[in-house]
């Protein structure tokens, strides 16, 4: 397995924008457009297998109609496997 993160140019708007999001306590289709941007650029570059969701509140932006690139939701596989384990008891 091998790591990328984002280059230095698109750090500012990853940050402005996540920030922005946490502080709003709600997603915008701008905030979103910025990020899957980024996302998208990640994937072209690095021809990486999916981008990490691992941001709580990126769940407020993205969904998996709405994050159009490869990508795992650690949010959604939180959940399904916290309803796992309660159904099974």
């Amino acid at each position: 397995m091998r790591l990328t993160t984002p280059r230095a140019d698109s750090s500012r708007s990853r940050t402005f924008s996540y920030l922005e999001l946490v502080g709003r306590g709600s997603g915008s289709p701008a905030i979103r457009d910025r990020l899957r941007t980024i996302a998208h650029a990640i994937v072209a570059r690095d021809r990486v297998d999916a981008i990490v969701l691992a941001g709580t509140e990126l769940a407020l932006v993205f969904d998996r109609e709405t994050a159009d690139f490869p990508h795992v939701d650690c949010g959604h596989v939180h959940i399904e496997a916290i309803m796992e384990r309660a159904l099974a008891s």
